[in-house]
This record gives C-alpha cells, sequence and structure tokens, in this order.
C-alpha cells in the first residue's frame, strides 16, 4: 500500500513539473516568435533604408556628372554672361551634392541602426528558440519517466528543463 502511496506522489511531482516546464515552452515559444516577427519587420526597415540610399547615390552621382559637364563648358565659355551662368549653376550643382553627401549619411547611420537592433533581436530570439527546445525535451523525457517509472530519467528531465528555464529568463534579461 505504501508503494501505491509513493507512486501517486512521485507521479504527481512528475506532472506538476512536466506542466510547469510546458507553460515556460509556451511563454518561450511565444516570445521567440515576436522576435522572429520583429527581426523580419527590422529586415524590411532596412532594406529600404539602404534603397533608399542608392536613390539618393545616383541622384547625387548626375549631379556630379552634370557638375563635370558644366567645368568643361566653363573653360570654353565666351561671354561674360555665360561665364556667370555656369558660375552659378557650379556653385547650385556643388550644393546639391553636398545636400545629398549629408542626406547619404543620415539615412546610412539609420540603416546601420536597424542591422544593429535586427543583430540583437535575432541573438534574443535564438536564445527564446533553444530555451523552447530544452523545455521540450524535459517535458518528453518526464513523460517517458512516468510511463516506465524511471526516476531517474525524470531527474534528467528536471535537470534539462532547469536549463531551458535559466535560458528563457537569460533571454529575457537581454531584453532590457
Amino acid at each position: 500500500m505504501s508503494e501505491i502511496v509513493g507512486s501517486i506522489k512521485w507521479m504527481k511531482g512528475v506532472a506538476m513539473t512536466t506542466g510547469i516546464f510546458a507553460v515556460f515552452a509556451a511563454v518561450s515559444i511565444l516570445m521567440g516568435g515576436n522576435f522572429d516577427t520583429e527581426t523580419s519587420v527590422l529586415t524590411t526597415h532596412e532594406a529600404n533604408a539602404w534603397s533608399y540610399f542608392q536613390s539618393k547615390s545616383i541622384k547625387q552621382n548626375l549631379f556630379e556628372v552634370n557638375l563635370d559637364n558644366i567645368l568643361t563648358q566653363r573653360i570654353v565659355a565666351g561671354s561674360p554672361e555665360q561665364q556667370k551662368f555656369l558660375d552659378d549653376k557650379i556653385a547650385e550643382y556643388g550644393d546639391e551634392i553636398k545636400r545629398y553627401k549629408i542626406e547619404k549619411a543620415e539615412i546610412k547611420a539609420k540603416a546601420e541602426a536597424f542591422s544593429a537592433q535586427q543583430e540583437h533581436l535575432q541573438v534574443v530570439g535564438n536564445l527564446f528558440d533553444l530555451a523552447t527546445m530544452l523545455l521540450e525535451i524535459s517535458i518528453m523525457i518526464s513523460s517517458v519517466s512516468a510511463l516506465v517509472s524511471r526516476k531517474s530519467l525524470w531527474y534528467m528531465g528536471i535537470l534539462i528543463g532547469s536549463g531551458g528555464t535559466i535560458l528563457m529568463m537569460y533571454a529575457f534579461s537581454k531584453m532590457l
């Protein structure tokens, strides 16, 4: 009779730890999925920023080519009116080139910031994924321990589940 009571207590322990690890696994799955979504959004923002950077580069290049042409025309300009007109264009195009360089630097900084955020989110998301895997393995091992009545498997499940729980908590700390 005492063996049956001991077995029931042990099974309750297996059920409780398995349930707790299942809850932790569900939270870890949810958080990992959220980080995957955020990473995808940041990837899109980064790609858009680099596309915008490229369009500014093309426009800057057009001004640079036109400036070279105007500088060539300035050499052979005959009248003072032509020279004045070309000097004004040279100044205007030089200002535009400077403006594009400044805008490109700002866009580049934003794109690189998106990339850094994306890398951080990938690290945290991977931690949640690894925690989920360990928690799921612990649930499976604990379930098998109940089926074959082997406490040693349950202890192994607790150990692996504890590792998954610690990893999940570490992932939460990396969110800050």
